[in-house]
């Protein structure tokens, strides 16, 4: 379901653990490897016996040749407590960047009918997925590389920029999009994260923050080191030097509009769980920073309706907020030939909104508006949307009859 589908994207894309996704070794490669793709090598060829999801992709021809940046992943279907919070973490990806030239690339070098099988429990997903031909993609990328899953990111010269866990994905894309990802850089904050974590194992929280505060002398916004910052606020009981350092590191980032959107929903996962007046200042004060800076960007303004809608509770939903900012994302999208493939889910969105206000015949009217955009043939999709249809029906229905 694409409106579920946005939801967890949002929700989580920004804060995933490591713990999900630990690299099993259990396959090793050769100890007679003598390659290794290096950074700034061009990527080899994908040689794929059959696709099973998504389009067919080929780095130097035809529609796949021109994306901003290349994500290309090895995984396998043998990892029982990997492969389903792989899935999901790459739909949370591709459905936040897939519009900003990012394509998504899996490659198992398992047998079809295993993979297959694999996937018939994730209908949603619909980035390329592909079985190697007889190994071949797989021995070009990952000889002198051990344990899966692996990713490669490219740029947009398919130049090697980036390899390693699920982890650092994220951080990586959102940066090379904003034109500030540096691989020395990355490649000192990955042995910093290396300290932080062995300090982490002796519950050494001194050495933890020391190590945190030199990543974000690097990188004053990455996610794990403000973390770590600002959970030694909240311990400390001081919730208000939490929100000013995570909102003074987003101006740090004016201009780069991903990482800018990442610290937002920091703060939104920070002051959500404040159910008093200083959580409805601060959201009320996000919400309005966020449509500000945000403004022009329907897909950024619906996911933030949707998370807000989803996660927030009553008693500090900046209502006022959320009604402006739905309609202008609406209005937006509308306007938008890329996100009208999308559109029932703004409409889902206004639903919410008019819902939560009182509006309930708006409410029934919105949400009828999605059902008929919906495709028929995705009926787990249609069953959700009418679902909440008959909710909102339920709702004016007793609305009118105890008036």
């Amino acid at each position: 379901m694409k409106f579920v589908k946005f939801i967890i994207a949002a929700v989580c894309v920004f804060g995933f653990s490591n713990a999900l996704f630990a690299v099993d070794n259990e396959e090793k490669e050769s100890e007679h490897s003598i390659y290794t793709l290096k950074i700034g090598e061009k990527a080899p060829a994908i040689r794929v016996a059959k696709w099973l999801r998504g389009d067919p992709v080929n780095l130097y021809k035809g529609k796949n040749s021109n994306k901003k940046l290349y994500v290309i992943f090895f995984w396998a279907t043998w990892q029982r407590n990997i492969s389903p919070n792989l899935m999901n973490f790459i739909m949370q990806e591709e459905g936040i960047f897939a519009r900003d030239g990012v394509e998504f690339v899996g490659i198992s070098k398992e047998a079809p009918s295993r993979v297959e099988n694999f996937l018939e429990k994730y209908p949603e997903v619909d980035f390329s997925i592909g079985v190697d031909n007889q190994a071949k993609t797989y021995t070009e990328y990952m000889q002198g590389t051990k344990g899966v899953p692996m990713f490669f990111i490219f740029d947009k010269d398919k130049k090697l920029i980036w390899k390693g866990s699920p982890f650092e994905v994220n951080r990586v894309i959102i940066r090379a999009l904003n034109g500030t990802f540096n691989a020395e850089t990355q490649a000192q904050i990955e042995k910093y994260r290396e300290r932080i974590n062995k300090a982490a194992q002796m519950l050494d929280t001194k050495e933890k923050i020391f190590y945190a505060r030199k990543i974000l002398d690097l990188d004053p916004t990455d996610r794990i080191a403000m973390d770590i910052i600002i959970d030694n606020y909240i311990v400390k009981n001081k919730v208000d030097r939490a929100v000013n350092f995570i909102r003074s590191t987003r101006k740090k980032a004016a201009g780069k509009k991903y990482i800018i959107r990442a610290l937002y929903y920091q703060e939104l996962s920070l002051i959500r769980d404040l159910n008093d007046s200083q959580g409805k200042k601060y959201m009320e004060e996000m919400s309005t920073s966020y449509f500000k800076d945000f403004s022009n960007n329907p897909h950024a303004l619906n996911t933030f309706i949707i998370v807000v809608s989803r996660d927030v509770p009553l008693p500090i939903l900046p209502l006022n907020n959320m009604l402006k900012i739905s309609k202008k994302g609406l209005e937006l999208a509308e306007k938008d030939s890329y996100e009208k493939k999308s559109l029932n889910s703004y409409y889902q969105s206004l639903a919410r909104v008019y819902y939560f206000i009182g509006k309930l015949k708006g409410a029934v009217e919105m949400q009828s508006k999605a059902i008929e955009l919906i495709d028929k043939s995705k009926k787990d999709e249609l069953e959700m949307a009418n679902f909440f249809k008959s909710f909102y029906e339920e709702a004016l229905r007793l609305n009118v009859e105890n008036k």
